[in-house]
């Protein structure tokens, strides 16, 4: 059920952070500072740094939730079916592209999250100057910063108007397009409810979201994971010399 698919997503979880970070660091360090600081971040492997926010995500999406709507739920898992690898992922945690202007020339300049550097799923990740286009499965936000609505600067309304188009094409099913401005203008509910690394689950304390989950619940059960493995690679080290 749903509850046991919740446990088995956590249980690969602090088996992939555990073994990642034996592979980089080694598990023959007797160093107990080394081993509570777990790299849950990837910071050696980071090809492998979105891998715990797309857990995280996974665990607050509508397809794994606990308090989702049933109906909602059934929705995401069928649509899930359907979609690429790629889809799939931003149900968990969406991609959000930032854009900003570059004060001397007026020349919109871009920042895109990649798998290395990605834009965090915040609201503290959010700058009052730019403008923001996440791209999740079902929505295409546009957010303007308080500060970044240029309604006169028809080159950068361009530029913005061509990241939306891209993202609609990439979808097997086509998005509903938001456009919210900040300061207080309209609504941000459709945009926050996609940060959903200021939402909570169950392991994350409340009210500290992604942030408490890994430190107190994912960095600890993968300490505990890393010296099962430091102790059987003992053994198995001592039956090799016997």
């Amino acid at each position: 059920g749903l509850v046991e698919s919740r446990a088995r997503a956590l249980d690969w979880l602090v088996a992939f952070v555990s073994k990642a970070h034996v592979f980089a660091r080694g598990c023959d360090d007797d160093d107990d500072g080394a081993q509570n600081d777990v790299d849950v971040d990837f910071s050696l492997l980071p090809h492998l740094a979105p891998t715990t926010r797309l857990v995280y995500g996974l665990l607050r999406s509508k397809m794994l939730f606990p308090f989702a709507i049933p109906d909602a739920r059934c929705v995401a898992r069928s649509r899930a079916l359907r979609c690429s690898a790629d889809d799939v992922a931003d149900y968990a945690y969406p991609t959000l592209t930032e854009f900003a202007f570059n004060g001397t020339t007026n020349t919109p300049t871009t920042t895109t999250q990649t798998t290395t550097t990605p834009i965090r799923l915040r609201r503290d990740a959010l700058r009052d100057d730019c403008v923001y286009v996440l791209d999740a499965p079902q929505d295409i936000i546009v957010y303007y910063g308080s500060s970044a609505a240029r309604d006169d600067d028809d080159v950068f309304d361009g530029i913005i108007d061509d990241a939306v188009r891209a993202a609609r094409m990439r979808r097997t099913f086509q998005p509903r397009v938001w456009r919210i401005r900040g300061g207080g203008v309209d609504d941000p509910t459709p945009l926050e409810r996609y940060l959903v690394e200021d939402l909570d689950v169950e392991y994350s304390g409340r009210g500290r979201g992604f942030d408490g989950f890994v430190k107190d619940y994912l960095k600890a059960r993968c300490r505990e994971e890393i010296g099962r493995m430091r102790r059987r690679e003992s053994v198995l080290g001592v039956s090799a010399a016997s």
